[in-house]
């Protein structure tokens, strides 16, 4: 693994052209067209093969790459050699050492490994620039047209830290494919179908939290792109719109599914539910809107409690001493639980052992997972209501979009009132939604056209809602009447970022404003 050298990446504010340049000015000759880009998918879902294809197009649009394969780098930290021929074994070896560096060195311990490699690469390059050559230097820095791709990522503090560190210049792609072809490509390697079912159980959502945690790290992608399509080359074109998006493009508008999953997103933000915000949109085939949706404390004569409520709200973090009444009610169940295992055990065992039958009763039954005694009305259930209430539309062959999976209270009234599709986004464990209603819900992963008569539930593929704002607003599409071209291999990248701290910046800018105040004195006085 490449060491870093000592080479310093951030330098003061240096003149452009000459001494009339603004400070603005100045601070952009600060901007990096760097990219670092991490893919996160389940264990199955293709994710090298969406690698190599990212890594193809940022080629095609001016950039250098540097693929960086985590496995490959849990493997150099343990100066362990991979375990050749059985794949079952070698993917169970590398789930099992990733998760012995983290519990080791901290849940981004890999991360950090990351962003050793990616400064290591970057010092090396620098130095066979001419590391004599502050001006070489500060060019390839601020121009540096260099994008690394990270496989992949697994564990939501791995993204925290990314984040922090590369800021607007970092993006991660959730590669999403479904069960049935997951198992399949693993079965294709020689797994039995045990040996894919607990790899795939296992990569999902490990208890501790050094462990795979695949589904809570695929929600903070910016990109959601499906890898269940019969021809891998397919993926190309909804690829090659996503880079576009980073690098400036500006004829490209939002599909009417990343408009839907916005609203709901933007619904979600109104919700003042303290377990969670959730967000709901209906939405026509045609891509209008019907009615939206939140999960909030339902009001007397229609609607929800709201911030324009004010001393009528009622919600709970304003009342019932600020407590979530199901989470009070489930733990009112298992008091009367461990009550009746007293009365009924009585003189057979100790209260420590009355008390450790409640734990487990309390940890490993569906007791845990009751929803009956929340407050709110759920988002779902809320748009529903709402499209009731104002009584200008029907639901039939509308679409849904969620920000979660429906819990099975919403899904059997998503079904009675004949929407016909719902988009979510982040999946939602306690839901029994299929396993009650597999008569009238069906599970997919496509677009395609579908014959069913089911109720399709779908993994939402698009631009993530909070990225909607970033990479739909355009104010570069008009020169002189015509819509202005934009050269992709030159452009750059949306998100702008700078090579200096605002540290830095505020010491230039007041050591520029003070330099012009005392010119100014010095001329008067003349």
């Amino acid at each position: 693994m490449t060491q870093p050298a000592k080479l310093q990446s951030s330098a003061p504010i240096k003149k452009i052209d000459n001494e009339t340049d603004s400070p603005t000015q100045r601070i952009e000759s600060r901007r990096t067209d760097e990219l670092v880009i991490a893919l996160c998918g389940a264990v199955g879902s293709g994710v090298s093969t969406l690698s190599k294809k990212v890594d193809t197009i940022l080629k095609a649009k001016g950039y250098t790459t540097s693929y960086i394969k985590i496995s490959e780098l849990i493997g150099t930290t343990l100066k362990k050699k991979p375990v050749e021929g059985d794949s079952f074994k070698r993917t169970q070896t590398l789930q099992d050492q990733g998760n012995q560096l983290r519990e080791d060195h901290g849940s981004d311990i890999l991360a950090q490994l990351v962003i050793k490699e990616i400064a290591g690469q970057r010092n090396e390059q620098l130095q066979d620039e001419d590391e004599s050559s502050d001006k070489i230097v500060e060019k390839t820095l601020t121009r540096r047209r260099y994008a690394t791709i990270i496989d992949s990522l697994k564990n939501p503090y791995e993204v925290e830290l990314l984040k922090k560190v590369y800021g607007n210049m970092f993006h991660i792609f959730g590669v999403l494919c479904n069960d049935v072809q997951r198992k399949e490509r693993l079965q294709a390697k020689s797994m039995t179908d045990s040996q894919a079912v607990q790899l795939m159980e296992r990569d999902k959502n490990e208890k501790e939290s050094f462990g795979q945690q695949l589904l809570k790290t695929l929600q903070h992608a910016d990109f959601f792109i499906r890898n269940n399509r019969p021809n891998t080359n397919s993926l190309d074109k909804p690829i090659s719109r996503f880079v576009d998006l980073m690098l400036g493009q500006n004829n490209i508008t939002p599909t009417n599914n990343e408009f839907g999953m916005y609203i709901a997103e933007s619904a979600a933000r109104r919700s003042g539910c303290i377990s969670r915000q959730v967000g709901a949109a209906i939405l026509t085939e045609g891509g209008d809107i019907v009615s939206t949706g939140r999960n909030d404390v339902p009001k007397p004569r229609g609607g929800l409690y709201g911030e324009d409520d004010d001393g009528d709200d009622c919600r709970c973090f304003k009342v019932y001493d600020k407590a979530c009444q199901n989470e009070k009610n489930k733990k009112q169940i298992y008091q009367s639980i461990e009550q009746i295992l007293k009365e009924t055990l009585e003189g057979d065992t100790s209260t420590d052992k009355v008390s450790q039958i409640s734990d487990k009763i309390q940890n490993n039954s569906v007791i845990k997972d009751l929803l009956e005694y929340s407050r709110a009305v759920h988002a779902e259930m809320d748009a529903i209501t709402s499209a009731a209430k104002i009584g200008h539309f029907p639901l039939k062959e509308t679409i849904l979009f969620s920000t979660t999976f429906p819990c099975h209270h919403c899904a059997r009234h998503i079904v009675a009132s004949g929407i016909k599709k719902v988009y979510y986004i982040e999946p939602y464990e306690k839901s029994l939604a299929i396993k009650l209603h597999s008569d009238a819900i069906e599970l997919n992963s496509t677009d395609g056209s579908n014959e069913s008569k089911k109720v399709i539930f779908s993994h939402f593929e698009g631009v993530a809602p909070k990225q909607y704002l970033n990479l739909f607003s355009c104010n570069n599409r008009k020169k002189q009447g015509r819509l202005q071209d934009i050269n992709l291999t030159t452009h750059r990248p949306t998100a702008a970022t700078y090579l200096d701290t605002f540290l830095d910046y505020e010491a230039q800018v007041t050591k520029l404003v003070d330099e012009a105040l005392s010119d100014k004195e010095d001329k008067n006085d003349e």
